[in-house]
């Protein structure tokens, strides 16, 4: 198993990164930052309006990890939480439900579940199948 550093962000991307390599890089102090490169690179999906025409791209406001089954998920903007398989860089599943911003998430690995929360002021718990 690989360990990895994630993090995620307003332009709608999860970017995962060697641990090791960061950590035995001799940029890592620089102030410009490092140019080692993500071995994990995703991008939410847009969806298609009325008209055709695609959304913007929803930002990411926070992400989970479940090693056990090699997931990545997140929280996003467009009120749905993404399931991506960490070995394709494809979308696992979407969870549709909320009725605003996703804010949190976190992966209950022991339970095969997500908890997700909202901007609608709710909670979701959902079952991985």
């Amino acid at each position: 198993m690989v360990s990895l550093t994630c993090n995620c962000g307003d332009d709608g991307s999860i970017r995962g990164w060697r641990w090791k390599e960061l950590v035995n890089s001799n940029n890592a102090d620089s102030p410009q930052g490092n140019n080692i490169k993500p071995i994990l690179d995703l991008v939410n999906p847009q969806h298609k309006g009325p008209w055709g025409a695609l959304s913007p791209i929803p930002e990411n406001n926070a992400i989970a990890i479940n090693s056990q089954e090699g997931s990545v998920f997140s929280a996003s903007g467009d009120s749905c939480a993404y399931c991506w398989d960490v070995e394709t860089g494809k979308v696992k599943m979407v969870f549709k439900g909320h009725l605003d911003y996703s804010h949190c998430i976190v992966a209950r690995n022991s339970s095969n579940q997500i908890i997700t929360g909202s901007e609608d002021r709710t909670a979701q718990i959902w079952g991985l199948q």
